[in-house]
């Protein structure tokens, strides 16, 4: 319990520091960097006056006058370590810029500065007409970027105002507001399925009381596991503030995947009674303390850990919540964040155990037959974990097996005429599943359908994609959907994510995904490695990883509000492709 204590004075103590050292409101980057052209003789003087707490990179100057790169010289700048390009050279209060173009045709400069301590801009794009010295935005070839906008590489890619909503809410808010927002993100996330394995293991928790658990004990353990699962997800936050890296493709790796399951049949084993689980007696001791009712520590130490269940599971507002804290760079708020919104997702815990925990019986023999039903449980949990490593309908074949291993266990050890009929039920649901099985496609309902009407399995969707890890490819991809006039489907995968194993294998070789995305350029983008250019392209198109799916129109600008993030339906993708071509 004083491990937790200690995190929260720690994390509330730092709310004050954070509020006070939040950045200024960035300036209109335009304010932030004035551009102004001048005639000195034969060459054209650009000079930004930049404003106090910014700065330009000196090396991304690059002048070109239709295909041609034009000589120029660059003012001095200072060395820096920036903290998303490394040692780099600075330019701060003014930079100025040389050249000689050729007469007649517009100049092209492309520029890219930061806040100092604050967000960085995308990169910039004007043009200078040599004779009146007109400063203008980008037209013709390219979209020119607006407030709101974000570019990839000035090429005319633009994503919606609604893209990344998490963070765009979030910018500029005080502590207090963050706070709340991330409280009530985590409410939502509290009615996801990452979210329900965790019920169990609260309700076995009250349940092993040595008496019958009143509303006030139930409130105390319950808000002390919440808490234990909110530090771990405040020192979460911390670190990716810290670190300015969005680390959720970690927990989406296979070995986390198959550590999370690995957990759940430890869990089992000792629900089943294959060995007691719990804490060494010296560190029992200490959390009973010298009231006797004394797992509170230990409540305190399961939610630490369940955090590990409900961690992977990426969802629009987590996201969203990611890249907000990544791009901050303030570890405080990342982990005040983070805290409240794990607290968010254990409030109906709480509420749950508060209310309903009075209506559990005293400890006996139902509390064994509980354990039983968790332990099986909590292999179905594990099966269900594990589902995007296994082979297609393998997890349908283990369904059925705990099924009729669940009911011969029943069989054995009930005599009575209700436990045969329970267990009748289980092995007819576990032939339905097998043959779902045996069908291949993982849907046992429509084999039976198939065996009753007699007719043969359809054929699934074969979805072209090109693929591609570069944003040279990507921009070709986006090329040759705009010589088709066609709309685009961006499709962020990387080989660690498992969530993607889950859509490949099921909703995109749906029949009706194949039908609404005909006529859909679809295009892969492989962040498999996850280099700085492969986060740098995400950055640009507010994207915190896969799986993301990114719909735009001919003229390659995001369709608002069809954005999907993390585990979809084919429902979802239809749904999405549909409004695209609208």
């Amino acid at each position: 319990m004083r491990f937790i204590v200690s995190a929260l004075i720690a994390l509330f103590l730092s709310a004050g520091a954070a509020s006070s050292q939040q950045p200024v409101a960035p300036l209109d980057v335009d304010d932030a960097f004035a551009l102004s052209v001048a005639r000195v003789g034969e060459k054209l003087e650009l000079r930004w006056n930049i404003a106090p707490g910014y700065y330009l990179y000196r090396d991304n100057f690059t002048i070109t006058q239709g295909a041609t790169d034009v000589p120029f010289t660059v003012s001095e700048g200072v060395a820096k370590d920036d903290p998303g390009f490394g040692n780099v050279e600075v330019i701060f209060d003014e930079a100025i810029v040389d050249l000689t173009p050729a007469a007649g045709e517009p100049v092209r400069v492309d520029y890219q500065g930061c806040q100092d301590g604050g967000i960085c801009y995308r990169p910039e794009a004007r043009v200078v007409a040599p004779d009146t010295l007109v400063v203008t935005k980008p037209v013709g070839g390219f979209i020119a970027p607006v407030a709101g906008d974000v570019s990839l590489a000035a090429s005319g890619i633009v994503i919606a105002d609604d893209a990344g909503d998490t963070s765009s809410i979030l910018e500029g808010s005080s502590v207090a507001w963050i706070m709340l927002s991330f409280l009530g993100f985590g409410l939502l996330l509290a009615f996801t399925p990452c979210v329900f394995p965790i019920y169990p293991i609260v309700i076995g928790m009250l349940g092993r009381q040595g008496e019958r658990t009143t509303a006030a004990r139930g409130f105390a353990l319950s808000t002390t596991y919440v808490l234990g699962l909110a530090v771990a997800f405040g020192l979460v936050g911390a670190i990716v503030g810290w670190s300015g890296q969005n680390i959720q493709f970690a927990l989406q790796s296979p070995l986390t995947t198959a550590a999370i399951a690995a957990l759940f049949l430890i869990l089992a084993s000792s629900m089943l009674g294959a060995f007691e689980l719990q804490l060494p007696s010296g560190l029992t001791s200490r959390f009973a303390g010298r009231s006797g009712g004394g797992s509170l520590g230990s409540a305190g130490a399961l939610g630490f850990t369940s955090a590990l269940i409900v961690g992977p599971c990426v969802t629009a507002p987590l996201a969203g919540a990611l890249v907000y804290i990544a791009q901050g760079g303030d570890w405080r708020i990342g982990a005040l964040a983070l805290f409240s919104l794990g607290f968010g997702k254990g409030l109906p815990l709480i509420a749950m155990a508060t209310f309903g925990g009075g209506l559990l019986p005293r400890a006996g023999r139902w509390m064994e037959e509980i354990k039983r039903l968790f332990g099986f449980g909590f292999i179905a949990t594990a099966i269900w974990v594990a589902t995007p490593l296994l082979p297609i309908a393998m997890d349908l074949s283990l369904y059925a097996l705990l099924l009729i291993v669940a009911a011969v266990d029943l069989v054995l050890r009930i005599s009575s005429r209700r436990a045969k009929a329970a267990a009748m039920g289980l092995t007819l649901l576990a032939g339905i599943l097998a043959l779902g099985a045996i069908d291949g496609n993982g849907k046992p309902m429509q084999a039976m359908a198939r065996i009753v009407l007699r007719s043969a399995p359809p054929a699934g969707s074969d979805l072209t994609f090109t693929t591609t890890a570069s944003r040279e490819g990507l921009l070709r991809a986006f090329e040759a959907a705009g010589e088709k006039a066609q709309p685009l489907m961006l499709y962020v995968t990387a080989d660690w994510c498992v969530i993607c194993r889950t859509i490949e294998r099921k909703v995109l070789p749906d029949k009706g995904v194949a039908k609404a995305l005909d006529g859909v350029h679809l295009v892969k983008f492989d962040v498999s490695e996850f280099d700085a250019a492969a986060q740098a392209v995400l950055k640009e198109l507010k994207i915190a990883g896969p799986p993301t799916m990114v719909f735009f129109d001919s003229s390659r600008r995001e369709r608002s509000g069809t954005r999907l993030i993390g585990s979809v339906a084919s429902s979802d993708l239809i749904q999405s492709a549909t409004a695209l071509k609208r």
